[in-house]
């Protein structure tokens, strides 16, 4: 699993556009957890896994992105998650309240061994 910050992807531009045109829901309850929790989910979670996590999506973009309003953030999940019940857990992207991009998490299938890194 590793962790991007302070870059923007390529749909950070559309979902800022979302929050601009507010066209994401604002006023859902927000689901209380501890950030850590982002950390325990892996590669092999689905999104009925994650619907028994958080319950149903506060939200779906219209390129088909489920979305939580978590703590004090959104918390995006890759196109398409919902619509292929066989699709795992690529990553996710943190959202402030206000659209601005904080930053990517992404999941990996398999471990990243010590001897991939050289000094």
């Amino acid at each position: 699993m590793l962790m991007y910050g302070e870059k923007d992807f390529k749909s950070s531009s559309y979902i800022k556009g979302l929050f601009d045109k507010r066209k994401i829901i604002l006023n859902v309850d927000k689901i209380k957890i501890k950030p850590r929790q982002f950390f325990d989910l892996n590669y092999e979670y689905t999104y009925a896994d994650i619907v028994n996590l958080y319950g149903k999506p506060h939200g779906i973009t219209d390129n088909n992105r489920i979305y939580y309003h978590i703590n004090s953030y959104y918390v995006f999940f890759q196109i398409d998650f919902s619509s292929n019940p066989e699709s795992k857990l690529n990553y996710i992207d943190v959202y402030s309240e206000n659209g601005k991009f904080k930053c990517r998490i992404q999941y990996a299938p398999v471990n990243l061994s010590e001897s991939l890194f050289v000094d």
